[in-house]
């Protein structure tokens, strides 16, 4: 990797890899950025606890393990072969070590393998909630969420 190579070219490298993002190419690094900004105009702290529900390529966690204390991130991505070209490509070579994330690929999005209690979670857009695969009841709950996140992203604009 160069280390001069922005996210945004790395997002676009990873494009040519694998044929979903979870984001469009050209917006990769905007959207990364602009999600922890979100959380962060909401509370999220360095020391916060937080759990990205489908963190799929790492656009957004990329940003967040960058801001969070070393075991403060935690991804769930049943989607192995995105999660795995997403943290070949766009993390920095020492990122996980310094950081110390932790990651599951159950399918259940089971957040109990973690054994922590989360100060925050991140899941992505509706259409993605509802072809995620996760459990109905996790749906549901992730849907009012994100109506409750995009009503609090309404106010930051």
């Amino acid at each position: 990797m160069n280390e001069y190579e922005t996210t945004q070219k790395r997002g676009e490298r990873l494009a040519k890899k694998i044929s979903f993002l979870g984001c469009g190419v050209h917006r990769f690094e905007k959207t990364g950025r602009t999600q922890l900004e979100v959380l962060i105009r909401h509370g999220l702290n360095p020391w916060s606890r937080l759990l990205d529900i489908g963190c799929g390529a790492l656009n957004g966690g990329y940003w967040a393990m960058h801001f969070l204390d070393p075991g403060c991130y935690f991804g769930i991505e049943p989607n192995k072969e995105m999660f795995e070209a997403g943290a070949e490509i766009i993390p920095e070579p020492d990122l996980f070590a310094t950081k110390s994330p932790r990651f599951d690929h159950n399918d259940q999005y089971d957040f109990s393998v973690f054994g922590v209690e989360f100060d925050f979670f991140y899941a992505h857009p509706r259409p993605q909630i509802e072809s995620c695969g996760c459990p109905d009841f996790l749906v549901d709950v992730l849907i009012f969420s994100q109506q409750k996140i995009r009503s609090l992203c309404d106010d930051y604009r």
